[in-house]
């Protein structure tokens, strides 16, 4: 009996594949539904990769109309995205499938797709559909590295995905619907960024430069993301994600940017909405999620004012709550992304101690300071946990540097009002703790 149904399944998988060369659309997507895990992965995958390429080569070769060719074109896309694995690493015979099919698929993009969008061919709606299209296919092959190296060297191709990053806020017809989750090219772009880093530096000049070195339109894009992405009616955590993780390696990967970043007031924006996420409670369908938010913003704002001039802008986060943000971070430790040794503890052990000693930035400590008293912020002081260590060291040296401050005033503190981090690296604090 087995023996039967074996045959009669074989059968049915050839007629499959013979209606899907053919033509059948509905064949070669229900061919495409298939599961990485399957034993006969390797054997099969192949073979429908070959099906997809050529009916794709056919489509572009052969004159049709163009509401055909975009018909066409959404059925292989969402062919594309059913072979997305179900696990993160891609199965060999799968890469080597994307790397042969690229060329054919951006063919697909440069001849319906990508000018339905860039071109304002389409409706609101069209507009959107054809912009997730594109999305959900880059993002699925870009989970290949070789794919991926292949896409960000492709004449053009960095350009479109810039345009329509750049689309999605500056047109609401271009904006993901809330139903629409991962549809967002912050996506895509935050994977590209993430795979230039660990690779070549220089890869990022050379994929950055359709911008003709515009980084002030640039950062302009990249905040209204995280803006947006944030502050809408129902947040899209992935897409906020995305948006702070993106700021943050151009940040921190490329000079230029992260002046512009800086000048369009970036660390407001960032300790902002640090601050209005560690005022959460951290609710289990979300905690994880908004964890990896919170330990986002730390890295970019620790990364921001260990690499620039840094009074300026710890006065900036100061100003936009940061402190508060910090103590209130206490329930949100079991839910950081990496080690808060690395990006959460150094604020109280090293960056505000340091950064106190300069008047103006003390003075707006001792502001703050008052108010976490007046809230009842820090009732938790008393416990030996490694966080409270921390503070209480911190407001113990704040304190007196408070109490020196009010004894002479215009005396020592005021010499050290230099705003530049190899200054405040150099001054010696055991000497002005021993004069305290």
């Amino acid at each position: 009996m087995s023996q039967v149904l074996t045959r009669s399944s074989d059968y049915n998988s050839k007629a499959m594949y013979k209606r899907a060369m053919g033509g059948s659309l509905d064949d070669l997507n229900s061919l495409t539904k298939i599961d990485s895990g399957d034993p006969q992965y390797n054997s099969q995958i192949g073979r429908v990769l070959d099906i997809l390429l050529y009916r794709m080569n056919r489509s572009i070769q052969s004159p049709t109309t163009p509401i055909e060719l975009f018909s066409l074109s959404t059925a292989y896309c969402c062919c594309l995205m059913n072979l997305q694995p179900s696990e993160d690493e891609i199965p060999d015979s799968l890469s080597k499938g994307f790397t042969r099919m690229w060329p054919a698929i951006w063919k697909i993009f440069g001849s319906t797709l990508v000018p339905s969008v860039t071109r304002h061919t389409l409706n609101a709606e069209g507009c959107r559909f054809a912009n997730s299209l594109v999305v959900g296919v880059c993002r699925v092959l870009g989970l290949d590295n070789i794919t991926m190296l292949q896409m960000i060297t492709t004449p053009g191709f960095s350009s479109v995905v810039l345009e329509i990053w750049s689309m999605e806020v500056e047109h609401p017809d271009y904006q993901p619907r809330h139903d629409e989750d991962g549809s967002s090219m912050s996506g895509f772009l935050d994977r590209v960024l993430i795979f230039i880093n660990n690779q070549d530096k220089d890869m990022l000049e050379r994929f950055l430069a359709p911008t003709n070195g515009d980084m002030k339109s640039l950062a302009s894009t990249a905040l209204k993301h995280h803006h947006h992405s944030f502050y809408q009616t129902r947040p899209d955590w992935d897409c906020v994600i995305w948006n702070t993780h993106i700021i943050t390696v151009l940040s921190g990967i490329h000079d230029p940017l992260r002046h512009a970043f800086l000048a369009q007031h970036s660390i407001s924006a960032i300790t902002k909405l640090l601050a209005t996420l560690a005022a959460e409670t951290p609710l289990s369908a979300t905690a994880s999620l908004k964890g990896k938010v919170i330990s986002y913003s730390l890295w970019n704002l620790i990364q921001s004012i260990d690499t620039t001039d840094g009074v300026t802008w710890v006065i900036q986060a100061l100003e936009a709550k940061l402190m508060l943000a910090l103590i209130r971070c206490e329930r949100w430790l079991p839910f950081f992304h990496d080690d808060p040794e690395d990006f959460f503890y150094p604020f109280l052990k090293k960056v505000l101690p340091n950064y106190s000693a300069y008047r103006s930035v003390l003075c707006i400590i001792d502001k703050y300071m008052g108010k976490i008293q007046q809230l009842g912020l820090d009732a938790g002081k008393s416990q030996d946990t490694p966080l409270w260590k921390a503070w209480n060291c911190f407001v113990e040296l704040v304190e007196s540097r408070i109490e020196l401050l009010r004894l002479t005033p215009g005396g020592l503190l005021r010499a050290h009002e230099r705003c530049q981090n190899a200054a405040v690296s150099l001054i010696n604090f055991r000497s002005l703790e021993s004069t305290i």
